[in-house]
């Protein structure tokens, strides 16, 4: 009998994780719509730093899909993100930073 602090259960479950098909990380999922409003958002105020939780008011997204675009952006060499003062809220943060044109 397969009882889980038995060594053949954990190495069972060690054997079935190493077999399963990878998963494309979070921040990689397709939410095209939430990416494309928050770097139009971010485009209308230039080299303006806003933090994450100031993006997610402005548009009316939860924080996680704004980390999530945020990221996916700057992996897309779309934006900046880097340890400053926001400039709606004035708290010193990870803020996110369009390229201006």
């Amino acid at each position: 009998m397969c009882t889980p602090l038995s060594p053949r259960c954990a190495l069972s479950a060690r054997l079935k994780a190493m077999t399963e098909p990878l998963r494309r990380p979070q921040w990689l999922s397709d939410n095209a719509d939430a990416i494309e409003r928050v770097a139009r958002y971010l485009r209308n105020r230039p080299s303006t730093p806003l933090c994450d939780a100031c993006l997610a008011k402005a548009l009316t997204f939860s924080i996680t899909d704004v980390r999530v675009s945020v990221r996916r952006l700057v992996a897309t060499g779309r934006c900046e993100e880097g340890l400053w003062w926001c400039a709606d809220c004035a708290t010193k943060a990870s803020v996110t930073v369009a390229f201006s044109a």
